[in-house]
């Protein structure tokens, strides 16, 4: 190789310092392509999270309104429940107060006739073919002995 003029090496070196130049221009050029790109998915990535939140802020809000429709209609069935129980209580009360009545005014008219019965009763004759008087049958009579282990 023969050797270069001063002109020669100048021009080779400006020659080297514009290849220089434009791949460090290339390069920073990509660096800022990536750093775009990556800004991009950063934003996309965010904005996908935004909208999931939503997403997830409004299944919530319909969650919570159903369980509250539900749990409103729960309660209501509960009070009417309740509301039964209650006239079937009151109505047990009823007939239970009106069975007391009957009874004791039955029980009233049972003691009037044995109070005319023990007035006006007749002395049994003495052919009666029970030996005491006016008592049951087998009041006199001693009871029957428990029988006893065998060992």
């Amino acid at each position: 190789m023969s050797k270069m003029s001063a002109s020669e090496r100048e021009d080779a070196a400006v020659k080297r310092q514009q290849a220089f130049d434009a791949w460090l221009e290339r390069k920073k050029e990509e660096q800022r392509e990536k750093r775009t790109k990556e800004m991009a998915a950063r934003r996309d990535e965010m904005d996908q999270q935004a909208m999931r939140r939503s997403v997830s802020r409004q299944a919530y809000h319909w969650w919570a309104r159903e369980k509250q429709e539900k749990d409103a209609i729960l309660m209501k069935e509960k009070q009417k429940e309740r509301e039964m129980r209650c006239l079937k209580a009151e109505e047990r009360g009823e007939q239970l107060r009106r069975a007391r009545e009957s009874y004791q005014s039955w029980r009233k008219v049972k003691d009037e006739e044995l109070k005319l019965e023990r007035h006006t009763a007749v002395e049994p004759s003495s052919t009666s073919p029970f030996p005491s008087r006016g008592k049951a049958p087998y009041a006199n009579m001693k009871p029957l002995p428990l029988p006893s282990r065998a060992q």
